[in-house]
């Protein structure tokens, strides 16, 4: 079991290499830098907005399956305020002080995303604490594993039809996100 774990964990890396690899074919230079600047943005927030929860979470995951599941959703709620404020805020005040980012705010649906993007982040982190907590710690590398297959076919489509703006990038970065 570990054995698989690691190699599960290698093939995750070596997958998030392929895709700024084939970021590199679709999109230039400064379209590949501004999209992971926001997916760093996005990451930070989501991070500190978890508020260390996720340790939380992985020591005292109660094992009912009824306390579990209150604790669970009470500390996603928590965390995910907690992003959408802060994600908001960044978004809404991001073009002020970082000209290229202001494609963020170019529009309430790019704004919505953006916020959206760093709630389901927020979540996405938080579940492989919840995964470790409830001793189903093997699930996270396979976990990890299909979200970055789907990143890199979702990024092949978005790539494919060329997207004119580091969007395409964020959007196939944050996609598998949603049935992960």
């Amino acid at each position: 079991t570990i054995l698989v774990m690691v190699v599960l964990g290698g093939m995750s890396s070596v997958l998030g290499i392929v895709f700024w690899i084939a970021a590199t074919r679709f999109y230039s230079q400064e379209q590949v830098g501004v999209a992971a600047v926001l997916i760093a943005s996005m990451t930070t927030i989501s991070y500190f907005s978890q508020m260390n929860l996720g340790s939380f979470l992985t020591r005292f995951l109660p094992p009912g399956p009824t306390t579990a599941r209150s604790l669970i959703i009470r500390t996603y709620a928590v965390a995910g305020v907690v992003s959408v404020v802060v994600a908001t805020t960044f978004a809404l005040a991001v073009g002020d002080f970082a000209e290229p980012l202001r494609v963020v705010r170019d529009s309430p649906a790019h704004i919505a995303f953006f916020v959206a993007s760093t709630l389901l982040w927020t979540i996405f982190a938080l579940q492989d604490a919840v995964l470790s907590g409830l001793r189903r710690s093997t699930l996270v590398p396979v976990e990890n594993t299909i979200y970055a297959l789907l990143k890199i076919g979702i990024f092949l489509a978005f790539g494919f039809f060329a997207l004119p703006s580091p969007l395409g990038i964020f959007y196939a970065w944050l996609a598998p996100l949603v049935p992960v």
